[in-house]
């Protein structure tokens, strides 16, 4: 059974071998996280899983599909870059 996140802001230190803890309830939700390193600060996002089927029609374009791959690779770049 997995533990619902309390919302909050967690003060965690870092060891000597550079390891934070991360409390239990984030790591039995979360298993994977992606860290961003800005200037003044380190954000840690999970990592969300995503299944394919979830960006079918996602984009849209005016190429024609005509079963032959390299066309098609073609025709994309060519309207991402207007050659």
């Amino acid at each position: 059974m997995v533990k619902t996140v309390e919302i909050g802001v967690y003060e965690k230190s870092i060891d000597l071998q550079g390891r934070i803890v991360v409390p239990v309830s984030l790591r039995e939700q979360f298993k994977e996280f992606i860290m961003f390193v800005y200037k003044d600060y380190v954000k840690l996002v999970p990592k969300k899983k995503h299944k394919m089927s979830d960006f079918f029609d996602s984009v849209k374009t005016d190429v024609t599909l005509t079963g032959d791959y390299h066309k098609l690779k073609k025709d994309l770049l060519a309207e991402k870059y207007k050659w």
